[in-house]
C-alpha cells in the first residue's frame, strides 16, 4: 500500500479531518514507525497525526495544504546527515529530529535501560555507555550510507546481515566484511571495495558527532546483535525497536529540542495545538 501514497493522499488525509474537526491542526512525520512513537506525546483529540511515507510526500503535502490555505501544519523529519552537511531546514513549518534520526532519539534516552531491565540484564553489561557505544560503533555504516548519497551510488541497506560483521570484543563493525556484504546485496553497484574505503575515507572526520552520523535503525540491529549473543537466543532488531517505543517516556521527550521547537511552534500558530498538556 506504500507505493500507492503521494503528497495528494496525505493532503487530502489532512482534509478530511477538518471536515471533522475544523480546528483539528495536523502533524505529518516520515513513517508509521514514527507515529507509534509521536503517539506517546500528541493530542489526538486535537491533532491529526499522519504517516506521510517519506520526506518528498511530507514536504509535498504541506505545500499542497498551504495552496488551498490550510493552516495548523507541521512536519517532522528525520535530521540524517544535515547537520554533517552544513545545512539546515529553514521552512518554519518543518522541524527536524535532534538526532540522525527518531530511532537514535530513543536510544539515547532512559529507554534504553528500560529495555535492558526486561532483559534482566545490568544497565553496564556491555560497558558503561551503551548508548554512545551504539553510537560510535556504527559510524562506519553511517559514513557508507553518506559516501553512497554524496557519490549517487544508490546502494540498498536493507537486511544487512550484521551477524557477518559485528565483533563483540571489543564491540566494533568489521568494514572490510561489511563493505564485501553490502556489495554483494548491490550488484549494481560498479564500485569497487577499494573505493568504497576511500568513499568513506573522504567524508569522514574526527569532528562529526557520532549520533548524527550513526542511522538509528543500525544502532538497533548493532544492539539486538547484542542482545542475541549476551542471552544466546535471536532478539530481532524489529523486537528491540518496538521495546524502545514502549519504553520512551513523555518526560523523555520532553527534553529534547525537538519538543521545545513544536512548543514554539504552537506559540507562533495559534490556536493550533500538538502536544499533550500536562
Amino acid at each position: 500500500m506504500r507505493r500507492f501514497i503521494d503528497a495528494y493522499s496525505v493532503a487530502n488525509t489532512v482534509r478530511m479531518s477538518r471536515t471533522r474537526n475544523r480546528k483539528s491542526s495536523a502533524l505529518l512525520v516520515e513513517g508509521s514507525k514514527d507515529v507509534r512513537v509521536f503517539r506517546n506525546v500528541v493530542d489526538e483529540n486535537a491533532c491529526e497525526l499522519v504517516s506521510a511515507e517519506g520526506k518528498d510526500n511530507a514536504t509535498g503535502a504541506l505545500n499542497l495544504l498551504r495552496r488551498s490555505n490550510h493552516k495548523g501544519v507541521l512536519v517532522v523529519l528525520d535530521s540524517d546527515f544535515l547537520r554533517i552537511d552544513g545545512q539546515q531546514v529553514i521552512d518554519p513549518d518543518v522541524l527536524t529530529t535532534d538526532l540522525h534520526d527518531l530511532e537514535a532519539m530513543l536510544l539515547s534516552s532512559p529507554a534504553i535501560d528500560k529495555l535492558l531491565r526486561e532483559y534482566d540484564l545490568s544497565l553496564h553489561v556491555f560497558g558503561p555507555n551503551l548508548a554512545e557505544l551504539l553510537a560510535r560503533s556504527a559510524m562506519p555504516l553511517g559514513y557508507l550510507r553518506l559516501a553512497s548519497l554524496r557519490s549517487n551510488l544508490r546502494l540498498d541497506f536493507k537486511d544487512l546481515d550484521f551477524e557477518k560483521f559485528v565483533r563483540k570484543n571489543p564491540v566494533t563493525l568489521d568494514t572490510a566484511q561489511l563493505i564485501r556484504d553490502l556489495l554483494t546485496r548491490n550488484q549494481h553497484c560498479r564500485a569497487s571495495e577499494q573505493d568504497l574505503v576511500n568513499l568513506v575515507a573522504k567524508v569522514a572526520h574526527p569532528s562529526h558527532d557520532c549520533w548524527q552520523v550513526s542511522c538509528g535503525h543500525d544502532m538497533t540491529s548493532l544492539l539486538a546483535e547484542l542482545l542475541s549473543d549476551k542471552l544466546n537466543r535471536e532478539i530481532p532488531a524489529y523486537t528491540v525497536e518496538r521495546q524502545l517505543r514502549l519504553s520512551y517516556h513523555p518526560v523523555d521527550f520532553a527534553s529534547t529540542r525537538l519538543c521545545a521547537a513544536i512548543k514554539a511552534w504552537e506559540d507562533q500558530n495559534p490556536p493550533y495545538s500538538i502536544l499533550v498538556r500536562a
